[in-house]
C-alpha cells in the first residue's frame, strides 16, 4: 500500500509525456523529455523531493516517507 500510494503521487506531479517506472523494491524513475534548462530541471527534483514530506495514513498508522533523487541529463 505504501508503494503504490507514492507512485500515485509520483504519478500525479508526472506530465503526460513523463514516463513513470518502477525499477523494483522501493526504487522509481522518473524520465522526462524536453525539460529545458538545468534550472528547470533543478525546480523539477525539488518537487520530487516534496512528494513524500506529506505523511502517509496506513493501516491507522502515520508513516513518513524519505527519498533520494538522483539527476541525468542527456542532449
Amino acid at each position: 500500500a505504501l508503494l503504490r500510494d507514492f507512485a500515485t503521487r509520483l504519478r500525479s506531479d508526472a506530465r503526460a509525456s513523463d514516463l513513470v517506472a518502477r525499477l523494483g523494491g522501493n526504487r522509481f524513475a522518473l524520465v522526462v523529455e524536453a525539460v529545458g534548462g538545468d534550472s528547470l530541471l533543478i525546480g523539477r527534483a525539488h518537487r520530487l523531493l516534496a512528494i513524500p514530506r506529506e505523511p502517509l495514513e496506513l493501516h491507522g498508522v502515520t508513516v513518513r516517507l524519505s527519498t533520494s533523487v538522483g539527476l541525468a541529463r542527456s542532449e
